[in-house]
């Protein structure tokens, strides 16, 4: 990655990104926040945050002499997610500082990401490997790298493709650390199923306690759900925020720094202009949060029927071993990989919001940003007007008002297509599931077809 020390104020330069030019009490033209337009930092921030306290509560068996080293991967992933955690924050209070920062810092923080969550070499079992995402996640691990090669880390000032790009950057930084952390718990839970089943020493407890680690990785991953959808909620309010703001500002400059003499049309276009805005808003946010509700439902019923399943595939197992042992082999090979299918499954419908959240991305930001330039539009054309003094200001006056009602127009055509979206979230869910229960068939039929045998 390229970085350079030189000092630069970061702005979304195709948005407003300075004072505008005027006589008597001049307002500042509304500024972009460009933490608007990463809306997955904060989402990945709070990923982090729960991810590490999930860890915090996985019990490690140090008395077995387990196969696999456990605390050696919860030390290298927790480690890993406190580097990504740093980072995050770092970038959150570069955006958020209204002075001048080295854009070296920004790339280094984001370099610290992509090294933690996905240039460290997690060595899990090769059990987890051959049923988990694995391939997928080096797919993605590459795409990461070209979301930051696209970033113009040499330039004084990040525009709105670099603010994408890393935003997509961050979604997949997301994945891995939701794939890292589920994956601490799956082996965590098979390695003493493991243990158990192979020096024949089973516990009371041991199918209790399989199940219970089972729905806390069921309970993760809703809770990774909740924290995009919570994603989702405050990137609508800060938008809805931003267009009240836009009108409040505009309400100020005609209250206060207007001349007595401009034109009633004048004063109203703004008006108009914000009553489409909000339109716009609010048909965008319905229709969001009619394909959120949809989303969820499915999600929430996947969950539920993976969990259920494994449970009856689990306790069949399970049941062959007491009162005494029967069919020891097919016990063998049914019950640690049930588990482990299971918590794999569930960590992978965990990620269809995070792969549906470019095309939502792309379908729109790009109209938060052409509003944005429509505000600057009029804001500069209002202060022309209100500039006005001497001589006959009816022409200013008259295309000022053109000026505002051609905004007003475009944003009536705005329309926000979430059928890509949509069709990504839900087809996602969908397959992923199909996936399990092909899984899941197979593993059954399997472990009926062993049982048969060894009668």
């Amino acid at each position: 990655m390229n970085v350079f020390p030189r000092r630069v104020l970061v702005v979304l330069v195709l948005v407003v990104s300075e004072v505008v030019q005027c006589t008597g009490g001049c307002l500042p033209a509304p500024l972009p926040d460009p933490l608007d337009y990463l809306p997955t930092l904060e989402y990945l921030r709070n990923v982090l945050r729960v991810s590490a306290h999930s860890l915090s509560e996985v019990t490690l068996e140090t008395q077995l002499p387990l196969t696999y080293n456990v605390s050696e991967a919860l030390h290298s992933v927790r480690g890993s997610l406190n580097v990504a955690q740093n980072a995050t924050k770092t970038i959150t209070e570069l955006f958020q500082a209204n002075d001048t920062f080295q854009m070296q810092q920004l790339a280094e923080a984001l370099d610290e990401i992509q090294h933690s969550l996905c240039d460290s070499e997690f060595r899990f079992p090769e059990y987890f490997e051959k049923e988990s995402a694995t391939p997928d996640m080096k797919q993605l691990k590459h795409t990461m790298s070209e979301h930051l090669k696209k970033v113009q880390f040499e330039k004084v000032t990040l525009e709105f493709d670099d603010l994408r790009a890393i935003n997509n950057f961050l979604s997949g930084a997301t994945s891995q650390a939701m794939v890292a952390t589920v994956a601490v718990h799956i082996v965590s839970s098979v390695e003493k199923l493991e243990y158990y089943l192979r020096a024949i020493f089973f516990p009371p407890d041991m199918e209790a306690t399989a199940l219970k680690e089972l729905q806390a990785i069921g309970q993760l991953v809703r809770s990774y759900n909740q924290l995009y959808g919570a994603a989702l909620r405050t990137a609508s309010t800060r938008f809805q925020d931003e267009a009240s703001q836009g009108r409040q500002l505009f309400r100020t400059i005609l209250g206060t720094g207007a001349p007595e003499h401009l034109p009633e049309s004048v004063k109203n276009a703004p008006e108009e202009f914000y009553d489409q805005v909000d339109n716009f808003i609010r048909t965008t946010l319905e229709d969001l949060q009619s394909t959120t509700r949809k989303g969820n439902d499915r999600f929430g019923e996947v969950v539920q029927n993976i969990l259920y399943t494994s449970y009856g595939l689990h306790s069949s197992g399970i049941e062959m071993l007491r009162p005494y042992v029967r069919h020891y082999e097919c016990v063998l090979n049914l019950v640690p990989r049930t588990q482990t299918v299971a918590g794999a499954s569930l960590g992978s419908v965990a990620l269809c919001s995070n792969e549906a959240t470019a095309p939502l991305y792309d379908s729109t930001m790009v109209y938060r940003q052409k509003i944005g330039l429509l505000q600057r539009e009029i804001f500069e054309g209002l202060q022309t007007a209100i500039a006005c003094t001497d001589g006959d200001c009816s022409l200013v006056y008259s295309e000022t008002v053109d000026l505002i009602k051609a905004s007003t127009d475009a944003v009536k055509a705005f329309t926000v297509d979430l059928a890509p979206y949509r069709e990504q979230l839900l087809s996602c869910i969908s397959s992923k599931y199909e996936v399990e229960m092909v899984q899941v068939l197979d593993m059954s039929a399997n472990f009926d077809k062993c049982v048969k045998m060894t009668y």
